[in-house]
């Protein structure tokens, strides 16, 4: 995720990347993981838009969905 935040991707464009990615993915996913993850998308969607576009949103959500089981 560095590499690409340091490429000079916004964190917005990033996220949006993700999320359309993980609607394709709807099928091959388990869909309660899918709806966690999109949870933690959106909540990293809210902070991107409230002005945290950090590096360090990324790495916490990458965390998040790191820690699911």
């Amino acid at each position: 995720m560095h590499n690409i935040y340091e490429q000079g991707y916004s964190v917005f464009d990033i996220v949006g990347t993700i999320h359309k990615v993980l609607l394709t993915m709807e099928e091959e996913m388990n869909k309660d993981k899918l709806f966690e993850i999109l949870k933690y998308v959106a909540e990293l969607k809210k902070r991107v838009m409230e002005g945290l576009t950090t590096e360090i949103q990324l790495g916490q959500f990458i965390a998040k969905i790191a820690s699911l089981q």
